[in-house]
């Protein structure tokens, strides 16, 4: 297993909660420090490196966990956050052209762009939610059997306080079976 995801897999809810809250406390101090593109840029970077250092791993220990005849397609959902993530940090160069050319041609390129870009955030909650309860219950479960963990992790980061536990759980579980 990657070091990250162990590093997240087995950290505390507390220590994410924390990590995350300094890598936002930092994009908005580098976003306050001038108006400038760079320190925009950087910003947003900072912003987006919140939302992947959580997403991906997780997703990614996750899916390691799950009984392989009920893994969600892990190849689908590492495209959707390198999309989110990159997408993320192009649009507010792509939103300052719109707002300075007024060209409707950009306008109508980056409504489908938006558009799937807000489908991947929906399948990135989709995939580390189901997930969750997939390597927790070990069978396939409805919209319903997940419908709670969808709704803590989409008010992230609040819901680390209740999901960082169970992934805690099962990280541990997956420790003594490979000491077992």
């Amino acid at each position: 297993m990657d070091q990250v995801v162990q590093l997240y897999a087995r950290a505390r809810h507390w220590q994410v909660l924390a990590l995350i809250l300094a890598l936002w406390g930092i994009a908005a101090t580098v976003g306050l420090l001038g108006s400038g593109t760079i320190f925009e840029t950087v910003s947003m970077i900072l912003g987006v490196l919140c939302y992947a250092t959580f997403y991906f791993p997780m997703g990614s220990f996750l899916n390691s966990v799950v009984p392989p005849n009920l893994r969600l397609n892990f190849a689908f959902f590492r495209i959707n956050v390198i999309f989110l993530c990159l997408y993320l940090v192009l649009f507010d160069s792509l939103f300052r052209a719109i707002t300075h050319a007024s060209s409707s041609l950009l306008l109508l390129m980056i409504i489908p762009l938006h558009l799937f870009a807000t489908f991947c955030l929906f399948y990135n909650l989709y995939f580390v939610s189901k997930s969750l309860v997939l390597a927790e219950r070990g069978k396939n479960v409805s919209f319903t059997g997940y419908f709670e963990s969808f709704i803590l992790i989409w008010f992230f980061p609040f819901g680390i306080w209740f999901t960082q536990p169970r992934i805690n759980r099962l990280y541990a579980e997956k420790l003594s079976q490979r000491t077992a």
